[in-house]
């Protein structure tokens, strides 16, 4: 098993959580940043796309996150430093909590 360093942008911060499933995985840096990579077919990268990506891609969002958790294999959640909750992923059985089946990302 192949092991790595994560960074942020910012030189030489480290991950502040680390989180991953069969398919995918997300980090967040010491700044609240996001990071994703792996599998993208159901959007579970939160990368606005459904592009697979095999090195750390920052997810845009506004908000700062103190942690993460993944689904089995395209779900995502993250509480933000404000309490908010956010989530994306493959939305077929309302895994979002939202009221549309819409996929999220």
């Amino acid at each position: 098993m192949a092991s790595r360093k994560i960074t942020s942008k910012k030189e030489g911060s480290p991950a502040r959580q680390e989180n991953m499933n069969r398919h995918h995985s997300v980090v967040i840096d010491e700044e609240g940043n996001l990071f994703s990579c792996g599998k993208n077919a159901n959007g579970q990268l939160g990368t606005n796309d459904l592009e697979d990506r095999t090195s750390f891609t920052a997810i845009s969002c506004p908000a700062k996150f103190m942690s993460v958790a993944l689904g089995y294999q395209s779900a995502a959640v993250a509480c933000a430093e404000d309490g908010t909750l956010w989530a994306w992923c493959e939305n077929k059985q309302g895994q979002t909590g939202l009221p549309s089946l819409v996929n999220q990302h």
